[in-house]
């Protein structure tokens, strides 16, 4: 009787402590080469969830953050793997109102039988665009993150993998530069001779 009594409470403990699941968080792809005026398109996806079983996720929250000297914010379409939001299932958040960051907030009213046959194991939770403004390098970075399962339970485990966009001179660019160089050394040949 008292080892069942034991039994019985370390279970108890075990779900009041929350998932245990490892889980990683990551932007894909991790670097693109964007022409200036262009545009960067970024993927946040989640893997290390059950497939199509417990444990899934059932809400998310976090800050992303950019050098935006060197891009601007557009747009974000957040998945279907929360449920849809037309049908109130789910409730999609952003906010960018801070140069330079974009906070993400999605929470679903799903039950969790209906996640747990909703969701596979990896999925992309939200699209993030970004106009490439000017040459350089931003890093795209993680911040703040928290991601719960159906009963509100954190995650304890998650990996955070970032990426990065470099945008580089139009193809133009590099054309009238070549025509510069040729120019100038057409022009040092002629001054040589003379």
């Amino acid at each position: 009787m008292k080892r069942m009594l034991i039994l019985l409470v370390t279970i108890l403990l075990l779900f009041w402590v929350g998932t245990a699941a490892a889980v990683t968080l990551s932007l894909e792809p991790a670097f693109q080469n964007v022409e200036v005026g262009g545009t960067a398109s970024v993927d946040l996806n989640i893997s290390g969830l059950g497939d199509f079983a417990p444990a899934s996720l059932g809400a998310f929250s976090l800050d992303l953050g950019y050098d935006s000297s060197i891009l601007g914010f557009d747009s974000v379409s957040f998945g279907p793997y929360l449920g849809d939001e037309t049908l109130f299932e789910a409730d999609n958040y952003f906010d960018d109102s801070i140069p330079g960051s974009v906070y993400l907030d999605s929470v679903s009213f799903l039950f969790d039988f209906e996640l747990d046959a909703l969701q596979p194991g990896s999925f992309t939770l939200a699209t993030l665009t970004f106009s490439a403004l000017q040459v350089g390098w931003s890093d795209l970075t993680m911040d703040n993150v928290v991601l719960s399962d159906a009963f509100g339970y954190s995650f304890n485990d998650v990996t955070v993998n970032n990426a990065a966009v470099a945008p580089v001179p139009e193809p133009s660019t590099w054309l009238l530069m070549a025509m510069g160089l040729v120019g100038l050394i057409g022009a040092r040949r002629k001054f040589v001779k003379s």
